[in-house]
């Protein structure tokens, strides 16, 4: 038979077992009770006279951050503002020589042959096969190629240009011919960019592009929201598209 206590009576006698006693500390009594030696002599190894605590221990931190600490080196911390350009560098004429850089890459990567003499006309233009090209586009960089916004869910969008400086994931970050830094979502938004007809010379100086024989493509943003890096190494499947 089992008989109901209460905690908070005081007039009923409680059983010596449960008494606690600050004198006869809990864990020295439960050892000499203890028959066993080898028990006794690893808690007076480990146990006796040493302080343990019972909180939760700090977490440890990663090994190569206390590495870098050791050799005063701090570690970077990459902040938006960071991209903050300042007003002397936000120029469009100062990254017009990285557009020229990403003619010669786009070039190369596509194979385009050079400019025959004489007038290249719509006629006897060398016409990329657009479904060969496909698969090294989507692929390629656009860190210095010009894009502008041809439709946006954002209409102050619409119609901006300029050098792509920074590709992320979501934006592009171009430099516009009014030498503004302007990001551009990719999400709902289709850019169209230039594609040159043949291979760009070193003699044609600040030229662009559009100041040569070249072909507008489209690219739709939702379908491209990838990083530069990784497109590189990722498959794609042809499938349509549906803007709403």
């Amino acid at each position: 038979m089992f008989k109901t206590i209460s905690i908070y009576d005081t007039t009923v006698q409680r059983p010596a077992a449960v008494v606690v006693n600050d004198t006869a500390p809990f864990v020295p009594v439960l050892l000499k009770q203890v028959g066993n030696a080898s028990i006794r002599n690893e808690v007076a190894s480990r146990v006796h006279g040493r302080h343990l605590s019972l909180q939760n221990q700090p977490r440890a931190r990663p090994q190569g951050k206390k590495k870098a600490e050791k050799k005063g080196v701090k570690m970077p911390r990459l902040r938006p503002e960071s991209w903050r350009l300042p007003v002397n560098e936000t120029k469009f004429e100062t990254y017009v020589p990285l557009h020229r850089l990403w003619l010669g890459y786009i070039s190369e990567l596509l194979g385009l042959g050079p400019q025959p003499s004489g007038t290249v006309t719509e006629q006897n233009a060398a016409m990329p096969n657009v479904p060969t090209i496909h698969a090294k586009l989507v692929k390629a960089d656009f860190h210095g190629s010009i894009l502008t916004v041809r439709q946006s869910k954002n209409p102050c969008l619409v119609g901006l240009s300029g050098i792509v400086i920074y590709e992320s994931e979501n934006a592009f970050r171009v430099i516009t011919r009014g030498n503004k830094l302007k990001m551009l979502p990719k999400q709902s938004t289709v850019f169209t960019f230039g594609l040159p007809l043949y291979s760009a010379t070193a003699g044609d100086g600040g030229r662009t592009v559009s100041d040569g024989p070249h072909v507008e493509l489209e690219l739709y943003g939702n379908q491209f929201e990838f990083r530069s890096s990784d497109r590189a190494s990722r498959k794609f499947k042809h499938k349509g598209n549906i803007v709403l």
